[in-house]
């Protein structure tokens, strides 16, 4: 999955990434890979704090390390 979150408040970002990881744990994709979510923004700051929020989600155990979340610059 990819998203684009420029121009999109933080905490609307933040229930973004909550959808997907209800979406990943509500047991559809356990017979085959879930996709990679990627996240790209061509804001640097928002591609940082997007990243620091879903690793802290993966550190806390909040998020299965097999759920991948990357935060990418571009656009």
């Amino acid at each position: 999955f990819i998203e684009i979150i420029d121009d999109i408040p933080f905490f609307v970002i933040k229930k973004l990434i909550n959808k997907y990881i209800d979406h990943y744990e509500d047991g559809e994709w356990q017979d085959r890979a879930y996709p990679q979510l990627i996240l790209q923004t061509s804001n640097d700051t928002l591609r940082k704090k997007v990243a620091e929020y879903t690793e802290s989600l993966i550190e806390d155990g909040y998020v299965d390390e097999e759920l991948t979340i990357e935060v990418m610059l571009g656009l």
